[in-house]
This record gives structure tokens, C-alpha cells and sequence, in this order.
């Protein structure tokens, strides 16, 4: 894996833990006709009932149009009901189903199995030291990308 210092590569260490996680949380959520990105999408809206597209689209740091697509299959599923925002006709707010709770019940017992999991090996101190470095690494690479696009 990522143990060899002169053959370490940060896009291969980060490619593998996203793919298995990606196995991992695809394998969860088949049952219930949701793609990945689909169950993040509605855990946000579950634990933020009322979000917007928008909103979610920016904490995702994704293109609203997939958003759209997205909340529409869910809707379609029976997971989201969305209404008009009556501050701003334009925009949708999200609302998460009863059916979309249940569902997000058990993939949470899930989600935290995984991370338990990843965290195995790992002490209080170098989990809490990751999560700060990785956020701090998020933030950098945000920032090229912002830098980039000028």
C-alpha cells in the first residue's frame, strides 16, 4: 500500500482510500437505488432540512446542474420533497422524506462501521491530527484550484 516512503504518492494513497470507500458505500446504499454521491447528498439534506440546491452545491464544491440532476432522481425515488423557496422563487428548498430518514438510519450505522474501520490502527491523537492536516490539505488544494482558474 502507502507503507514505502520512496514510493509514496499521495494521488495513489488518496485513489485507494476513495475507491474502497467507494466499494464500501456502494455495496450500503445498492439496496436502496442511491449512488454515492446521491447518500452524501442526503445526509446533508437529512441533518439540514430546508437546504437549498445552492447551499449544496457549494458544501460539495460541485456543479449545481449535478445537483439538480441528483436531488430530482431522489425526488423521484421518494427520498426528497422540494419547494420553492419563498424568498427567492427561483431557488428550491431540500426536505428530506420519512423514507429518506430511515434510509440515512441505517447507512449512518454503516458510514460509522467504515470509519471506525479506518481509524482502527490509528491513536486518539494521530486521528485528530489527520482530520487537522486533511482539512488543512482541502483547504490548499481549494486554493490552487481558485488561483488556477485566474
Amino acid at each position: 500500500m502507502c507503507d514505502k516512503a520512496k514510493e509514496f504518492s499521495y494521488g495513489r494513497c488518496f485513489s485507494i482510500i476513495y475507491r474502497h470507500g467507494k466499494t464500501i458505500n456502494d455495496r450500503m446504499i445498492r439496496k436502496f437505488h442511491l449512488s454515492g454521491g446521491q447518500s452524501r447528498y442526503l445526509a446533508r439534506i437529512c441533518d439540514n432540512p430546508g437546504i437549498s440546491q445552492e447551499e449544496l452545491a457549494q458544501y460539495y464544491q460541485i456543479d449545481k446542474g449535478a445537483i439538480a440532476k441528483s436531488v430530482r432522481r431522489m425526488g423521484e425515488l421518494g427520498y426528497v420533497k422540494r419547494e420553492q423557496n419563498p424568498e427567492d422563487r427561483r431557488a428550491y428548498c431540500l426536505f428530506p422524506t420519512e423514507r429518506a430518514r430511515e434510509v440515512m438510519e441505517f447507512c449512518r450505522e454503516d458510514m460509522k462501521r467504515m470509519e471506525q474501520a479506518f481509524e482502527e490502527s490509528l491513536t486518539p491523537k494521530e486521528i485528530e491530527t489527520f482530520q487537522r492536516l486533511l482539512l488543512r490539505i482541502t483547504d490548499n488544494m481549494q486554493k490552487y484550484i481558485e488561483e488556477d482558474k485566474s
